[in-house]
């Protein structure tokens, strides 16, 4: 009895240091996220910077699969953008509903004889479509072959050096595309940026937005700090610009992953560091776009799911990046970073709540004791949750009285909520080969 007690009690030091030291690190981490975030926000705007003479030509990809909902309003979001030398090329999945009709039919498209070259292999495409003037829009039909693939073809059809990849999910600011091209004008090494996405639509204070912002936050708040490193490997709504050769250079986007955004930022970080090539993968705080809150807390769930699955799935793809120094600050910490983040340190939590529990009902510690562990990982929880939500593109976006309830739920979260999303983050890697995702938008 006295190993077991021992065991027991070691197991309750053990998770209780790792809380604190992964708590102290993201701690700091979240401090340097703000400053960054200080210094960017205060940082001299220059005006014209870039010239309207001067802009670099990009085409928007944007891959569609039954959308005819919402398409137009995304497409006429794209239309709207402050930027003069742009080409939209829609690409349509194979969508079962009407979305195709809607967009031929608003815009006038005419089909047209094209003969693209096949840089990226995809699967067929039936037919094209045109409309010329200020914004060409060019409207690609094909078989289904999931996003992947859809984004490829895009980038086949694609005329510009620079690929703006989109979702239809999220509805674009009008500054946007300058915004994302800034990075390349200043440094000719940036290959890929990313962009960051808010929610929109009216916050109800109810569990599941006050949940899904919380999450959001934690999830994507500190990659200003994996910037200054060059170590971003995730992005939002697999929203990124980048050039066109470097992709290609990839093969395009890889098919039968749940992430395909990461998989591709991975894949150009390996390439890259691997033939010490001079890159950079930048990411820029200010908000290009936002998309909708989530409809249901089966919907929200289902979309945390694949966002971890994916993200590990991509991690382990390039799992032969750990730990070695020629892959720099991604092989040696943000690959690790988001492994601990979404599943290591879930499985301690569950573990260590039910390791103190267990101390305490089979007398090795006291009601006291069990009480103050709690409380240390309560508070912990508590102050990490309020430090992310206190970014001041978080304030910007929401009403005062919706911030205080949002920092009241920082603190209720970490009291049952908190453990029901450990739950599901581990339930999500245990489903981790489950195909029905693969080729999901």
């Amino acid at each position: 009895m006295n190993i077991f007690r021992n065991i027991i009690l070691g197991f309750d030091n053990f998770f209780l240091y790792f809380m604190i030291i992964w708590g102290s690190i993201l701690f700091i981490i979240t401090i340097i996220s703000h400053f960054l975030n200080w210094k960017n926000i205060r940082r001299k705007k220059f005006k014209n910077e870039i010239k309207k003479d001067f802009d670099m030509p990009v085409s928007v990809v944007l891959p569609v699969y039954n959308e005819e909902e919402k398409i137009i309003e995304v497409i006429d979001s794209i239309l709207n953008l402050d930027y003069k030398l742009y080409e939209i090329i829609i690409v349509d999945d194979g969508s079962k509903d009407k979305t195709v009709e809607k967009i031929i039919k608003h815009y006038k498209l005419k089909k047209i004889e094209k003969v693209v070259r096949k840089k990226i292999a995809t699967k067929t495409v039936n037919s094209y479509y045109e409309k010329n003037g200020d914004k060409k829009i060019v409207l690609v039909e094909k078989i289904h072959g999931g996003k992947s693939d859809t984004l490829n073809a895009g980038i086949n059809t694609a005329r510009f050096p620079y690929i703006f990849a989109l979702n239809a999910n999220v509805k674009m600011e009008q500054n946007s595309l300058n915004e994302m091209m800034r990075p390349i004008i200043e440094n000719k090494n940036v290959s890929v940026v990313i962009g960051s996405i808010k929610k929109m639509g009216e916050f109800t204070k109810s569990y599941l937005h006050m949940k899904e912002e919380i999450q959001h936050n934690r999830f994507v708040s500190r990659r200003n700090v994996f910037d200054l490193y060059n170590g971003n490997i995730i992005s939002e709504e697999g929203i990124l610009l980048f050039k066109k050769d470097v992709v290609i250079e990839e093969g395009g986007y890889k098919r039968n992953v749940i992430a395909e955004d990461s998989h591709l930022l991975l894949s150009i970080h390996q390439n890259a560091l691997s033939n010490k090539k001079s890159y950079k993968i930048k990411y820029i705080w200010t908000t290009i776009g936002y998309t909708k809150y989530a409809n249901n807390a089966k919907e929200l769930k289902r979309k945390e799911q694949k966002e971890i699955r994916g993200l590990l799935q991509s991690i382990m793809n390039h799992k032969n990046m750990f730990f070695r120094p020629k892959y720099k600050f991604v092989g040696t910490f943000s690959c690790l970073y988001y492994i601990v983040l979404t599943f290591i340190a879930p499985f301690l939590e569950m573990l260590m709540l039910i390791s103190i529990i267990l101390s305490c009902i089979l007398n090795y510690i006291s009601i006291t004791t069990m009480i103050m562990y709690l409380l240390i990982y309560i508070l912990f929880g508590t102050i990490l949750n309020i430090m992310v939500m206190l970014s001041e593109e978080s304030i910007k976006t929401m009403k005062k009285i919706d911030y205080s309830y949002m920092l009241l739920y920082s603190f209720v979260w970490n009291i049952g909520f908190r453990q029901i999303s450990n739950l599901n983050n581990l339930i999500s890697i245990i489903y981790l080969k489950d195909n029905k995702q693969k080729t999901n938008f």
